[in-house]
C-alpha cells in the first residue's frame, strides 16, 4: 500500500524530498501546502501533477491525502497535527511537537480519539554528538544523558 502524502511547509518541507526519493515504493508525495506563490510553483516546477495550496485547511480536505508531514513554523505544529487528525490524515511533524503541556495532553487525546498515526521526527538523539555523549558517559551517570521520540500509535 502506498501512502498518499501532502507536506504542509513547502520551504521547510524541502529538505524531506531526499527522503522521499528511498521511499519511493511506500509514500507518494501528492500535494504541497505553503503561503508563498513562489515555494509552490518551485515544487511544481519540479514535480507534474503535484496539488498545491496555499490554505492548510484545504490540504487536509483533499480525499487524495493520507498523511501530513508538518514542516510548518513550529508553533502551529500541534494545532495542525490537531486538525489533520480530526480530518483523519496521519501526520508526521517536524519537532517540536508542542508548545505546551496543554497542547501534548490535546494532542494525545486527539490521537486516542481519532485512531490515527501520529509521529514526531526526531531525528537529533541519533546525530553523532549525540550518540557519543551516551558511550562515552560514566555507566552509573548514564541516566543524565536522554532523549525522547514521541510517537502515539494507537
Amino acid at each position: 500500500m502506498t501512502i498518499r502524502l501532502g507536506i504542509a511547509g513547502g520551504n521547510r518541507g524541502g529538505s524531506f524530498e531526499r527522503s522521499l526519493a528511498s521511499l519511493e515504493e511506500e509514500i507518494e508525495l501528492v500535494a504541497v501546502c505553503d503561503p508563498s506563490d513562489e515555494v509552490l510553483r518551485g515544487w511544481i516546477d519540479k514535480r507534474s501533477g503535484l496539488e498545491a495550496f496555499s490554505n492548510f485547511e484545504d490540504l487536509i480536505e483533499s480525499p487524495n491525502i493520507d498523511a501530513v508531514f508538518v514542516a510548518t513554523p513550529m508553533p502551529f505544529h500541534a494545532a495542525q497535527s490537531m486538525m489533520a487528525l480530526n480530518a483523519g490524515k496521519h501526520v508526521l511533524s517536524e519537532v517540536i511537537a508542542a508548545t505546551t503541556l496543554v497542547e501534548c495532553y490535546a494532542l494525545v487525546e486527539t490521537v486516542e480519539q481519532t485512531g490515527m498515526t501520529y509521529m514526531m521526527a526526531e531525528n537529533y538523539c541519533y546525530r553523532r554528538e549525540a550518540l557519543s555523549l551516551i558511550h562515552i558517559s560514566e555507566p552509573t551517570r548514564r541516566y543524565a544523558i536522554s532523549y525522547a521520540v514521541f510517537c502515539v500509535k494507537k
